[in-house]
């Protein structure tokens, strides 16, 4: 009766773990679901490891059927990284299963078994383990850990199979979660630079412009941004900053300022000049305090950067400065960086597109005061003088229109007024 109460608490296992995954596309739902009806149908503990976003196995969830023997776990768990010669770690490199159908006094806490495998000891009491890998194709996605609490309890060949043809539906699952989220990332990504445009050339104003930019950036993607600009002389100032934090009043002190010493703006020129993204995930108080102004700092200290992405602005024939970007609870992904740098690629053509403004307001307004006279005639009894207001909404006092005043061989004077057609240079 046992062996049959068994087969069937693990074909209810399996067939409810099929319905549970393909109900949702959400990692975590899916993560939620599978776990619970493992601790309900097949077995006391259960552990899943998967890559975190640089690559690195670590546990994503762990459970019992007892919520306190959860909780001791999780506790054991948090800051324990998975054991070198453990079973999971064995799973990862042959891509087979590990089954250790009794753990006896001698093979646990840290002892080896017959394989040379670690007994690890999350769940207590342990008697027996079951690991398999989570599969797609020939990579390993991950690993999916069963315990046995029960001494009368130890799992078989049987369950081998069982737990092998549920990992590899949670694995399919995962994988089609996050093919879906990369796929709505990417969605958001474009919406995301779309707007960007939109506040990057949104008003006349350049520096208006990159302030409103830095406002939407920070918080969802960002705890504070900032753009900083080479100056002429090979200084690095801050051009513009924007804090998600409620610190954002102190930030502000930033704006304006010298933020690097001689020997940081030269690390930071020649930054940029890689035009490359450079990326730093261990950022310390140390670390800033050899390249930043000492009277920076306490200021810095309250923001706690922990990761630091700089994005090179830059065209084919000029270094603007870099858009730096700081986290301060996780580090950027690679997805961040691809979407930073085509913002900074929209960022540096804005740039360029006020420089090119400029150039040509300087031009226009120099062609304005040529067509203009620099003195009338002298006229005998009587007094020429002008104004001149451009009838435009622009910085520069520039409206194409001309008069001048000069005299015939006659004697006759001519006062003459046009307007010159077009707009800017044409």
């Amino acid at each position: 009766i046992d062996m049959q109460v068994r087969a069937s608490e693990r074909s209810r296992f399996l067939s409810e773990a099929a319905f549970a995954l393909s109900s949702s596309l959400e990692a975590q739902n899916i993560i939620d679901s599978f776990m619970r009806l493992a601790v309900e149908r097949f077995s006391d503990g259960c552990m899943l490891v998967l890559p975190d976003d640089v690559g690195t196995m670590q546990r994503a969830a762990i459970v019992h059927r007892d919520a306190a023997s959860t909780e001791r776990a999780r506790r054991r768990a948090r800051g324990a990284p998975l054991g070198a010669q453990g079973p999971v770690i064995r799973v990862i490199e042959t891509k087979q299963p590990v089954l250790i159908p009794a753990v006896t006094d001698r093979t646990r806490a840290g002892a080896r078994n017959a394989d040379n495998v670690v007994i690890g000891g999350l769940f207590e009491p342990t008697h027996s383990i079951l690991v398999v890998p989570l599969l797609i194709a020939d990579r390993v996605a991950g690993t999916i850990s069963f315990v046995s609490s029960d001494p009368a309890f130890a799992f078989d060949d049987a369950d081998v199979g069982i737990a092998e043809a549920a990992a590899r539906q949670l694995a399919v699952a995962l994988e089609n979660a996050r093919s879906f989220e990369r796929e709505r990332n990417a969605t958001e990504r474009l919406r995301y630079l779309a707007r960007a445009t939109d506040e990057l050339f949104g008003t006349e104003n350049p520096q208006t412009n990159f302030e409103n930019l830095l406002k939407a950036l920070v918080g969802p993607r960002a705890d504070l941004a900032g753009l900083y600009v080479i100056e002429p002389a090979g200084t690095v100032r801050v051009n513009a900053i924007a804090y998600s934090g409620a610190q954002n009043a102190i930030v502000e002190e930033l704006r304006g300022q010298q933020l690097y010493t001689p020997e940081g703006e030269r690390g930071f020129c020649e930054l940029v000049a890689r035009h490359r993204p450079w990326l730093r995930a261990d950022v310390t108080l140390d670390s800033l305090r050899a390249i930043v102004h000492p009277f920076l700092i306490p200021i810095i200290q309250r923001v706690q950067p922990r990761s630091l992405l700089i994005v090179p602005l830059f065209t084919s024939d000029v270094d603007f400065g870099a858009l730096g970007l700081y986290l301060s609870e996780r580090n950027f992904t690679e997805a961040d960086i691809e979407l930073f740098e085509e913002l900074g690629r929209r960022i540096s053509l804005s740039l360029e597109h006020a420089r090119s403004v400029r150039r040509e307001r300087r031009l226009v307004q120099t062609l304005q005061e040529v067509i203009l006279p620099s003195q009338l005639p002298a006229i005998p009894g009587v007094v020429l003088s002008t104004t001149y207001a451009a009838a435009t909404t622009s910085d520069a006092p520039v409206g194409g229109d001309w008069y001048d005043a000069f005299e015939l061989p006659d004697g006759r004077v001519v006062l003459s007024i046009g307007d010159v057609t077009g707009r800017g240079l044409h």
